[in-house]
């Protein structure tokens, strides 16, 4: 008799109702003053703009969904493709030109934030990551074993981030732990929040390497359908120019910002931003980032044919993607949490391995070290993206052992 199941899940019912490793006093107290601290900067942030005092603008990058949202009520949705329109636009919410959010994503993304023209700019932002974090928090629900474990994810600076800048990193990370958790049990569910991500696919890379190891193709079969089904939904409801002027102008302004380092490339994690920083050419970057991204696939295929539980391999292809993706910013940052969060409950149920902690730690703070080192110009982002790869890999290894042995 085994304790993993087919599919090397544990399934011992003995483990998963021992306590969890008690955690030590540090780890108790800090999180919630790092949390007090957040909402004491986001309030004076919010505040401070409602007045009209400071020059920071909270939800700045917010501004691209909205502006996109107002010209797609108007039926002008392609326009959101045209630089010279959206800058306009732009300018008119912060009375000052010197920022500009481009629009570079595909159709299907309008679906999540056209609603959010009908509402005031600021309440819309405030709104969009109020929903989008009560997603998170429904998805990663499983993985937080008590109320500490509340307060770790609380004091990450990713959630910060996302709320001071109405991103939506805590959108996709929802929509990869939900596809996590109904992988085997729910097939349709696990495909629709796989066809939702591709709002976003230079994140999901990974998951079709991971579904092919793993024989997963009734999922495979449903995120096609549905992602094709989400594509033709999208035409319809805001017109098939959107599409076009897409592959015409916003897929090839992503790459000419790319190539021409327009992007901020301190807060990026890939490999080819962090070349570029380091004056390499476009080519060498290309190449490495490639075989960085041939290496991670090759990982997570071995981490699969090693039996390894489908959760923690999830966990490390969602740390990993950063690395993979051609571009990311900060709080894109939130798949790492979440990889990191599968890998902590992993841990604390079964005691930590030597220097698990502080590599998680590493990218639990690693958003808001980045920030700080932006000026700097240096691959910072890469370097400490490392660190839980690393962390959440060996947990993936430890627990493929743990399977085979048993």
């Amino acid at each position: 008799m085994t304790d993993m199941d087919a599919r090397g899940e544990d399934v011992r019912p003995a483990l998963v109702e021992e306590r969890p490793e008690e955690l030590p006093r540090p780890l108790k107290v800090y999180p919630k003053l790092i949390f007090i601290a957040y909402l004491i900067i986001i309030g004076i942030s919010v505040g401070g703009r409602m007045i009209g005092v400071g020059n920071f603008a909270p939800f700045i990058d917010f501004i691209a969904f909205y502006s996109a949202a107002e010209l797609t009520l108007e039926g002008n949705f392609a326009l959101a493709y045209d630089d010279a329109t959206l800058r306009q636009i732009q300018g008119g919410y912060l009375g000052w030109e010197a920022y500009y959010a481009p629009w570079f994503y595909p159709p299907t993304y309008m679906f999540a934030v056209f609603w959010t023209a009908f509402l005031p700019l600021t309440f819309a932002g405030a709104l969009f990551f109020a929903l989008t974090a009560l997603l998170f928090a429904v998805a990663v629900r499983p993985w937080i074993t008590d109320r500490h474990d509340f307060w770790i994810v609380m004091a990450s600076p990713v959630i910060a981030l996302n709320a001071l800048l109405a991103q939506n990193g805590l959108l996709i990370a929802g929509l990869c732990l939900l596809a996590v958790r109904f992988l085997d049990r729910r097939p349709f569910l696990a495909g629709a929040a796989l066809a939702a991500m591709t709002v976003k696919p230079h994140l999901g890379v990974l998951w079709p390497v991971f579904l092919l190891a793993r024989a997963k193709w009734r999922v495979i079969g449903l995120a096609v359908a549905l992602s094709l089904a989400l594509i033709a939904l999208s035409a319809w409801a805001f017109g098939t120019e959107g599409w076009i002027h897409f592959f015409q102008n916003g897929l090839l302004r992503a790459r000419e910002h790319l190539g021409e380092n327009r992007l901020p490339a301190p807060l990026s994690a890939s490999i080819l931003a962090g070349l570029t920083l380091l004056g390499a050419p476009l080519w060498i970057g290309i190449t490495c980032h490639v075989a960085v991204a041939v290496l991670i696939a090759g990982l997570l295929v071995g981490l699969c044919r090693a039996g390894a539980p489908d959760r923690i391999v999830l966990a490390f292809l969602m740390s990993a993607s950063l690395f993979v993706a051609p571009h990311s910013f900060t709080y894109d940052w939130a798949l790492v949490l979440a990889g990191s969060l599968i890998a902590w409950k992993e841990a604390r149920r079964t005691g930590f391995l030597p220097y698990e902690v502080p590599l998680l730690a590493v990218g639990h703070f690693a958003p808001i070290v980045i920030h700080l080192a932006k000026h700097l110009e240096l691959p910072v982002a890469p370097v400490l993206l490392i660190c839980p790869v690393i962390a959440i890999w060996r947990r993936a290894r430890h627990m493929a052992n743990h399977a085979a042995k048993a």
